[in-house]
């Protein structure tokens, strides 16, 4: 159906996971998951899982840190329960630095997200906590 926001909002969520898990450069997918999340939104303003998912590429791909800060923001103000927005939100603040303010605000929405929904992909995989991303990025 080419008016589903929802498919697009996954769309895009899958182009962003298969660009980290692939050998297709980022450069060929996030364009297309920018696109699948800009559609998302076009459709539906109101889809947690299309800001999330435009959040996420704002951070990975842009680099826009207060693009990628207002789209999660706004995925959580729409859907305060869908977890992947809190994990994605999660991520922004790691990546914004290693100050000892950022990484407890980054492992509370890690552990809200955990207890909300446990086998959620991204959070399910160790690695993924704010800890061990800030001891992998001292490496």
């Amino acid at each position: 159906d080419p008016n589903y926001a929802l498919g697009y909002a996954g769309l895009a969520d899958a182009y962003t996971l298969f660009s980290g898990f692939s050998d297709i450069p980022s450069r060929e997918l996030m364009p297309k998951a920018k696109e699948a999340a800009l559609r998302a939104l076009s459709l539906d303003d109101g889809l947690a899982e299309a800001h999330a998912a435009l959040g996420l590429i704002l951070l990975l791909y842009d680099y826009d840190f207060a693009g990628a800060e207002r789209e999660s923001k706004r995925a959580i103000e729409l859907n305060p329960n869908y977890a992947t927005a809190h994990h994605f939100y999660s991520r922004l603040l790691s990546a914004q630095g290693s100050t000892k303010k950022r990484l407890p605000k980054s492992a509370a929405r890690w552990r809200l997200t955990r207890s909300r929904s446990p086998s959620t992909g991204f959070t399910a995989m160790p690695c993924s906590t704010p800890e061990n991303m800030m001891r992998v990025s001292r490496n």
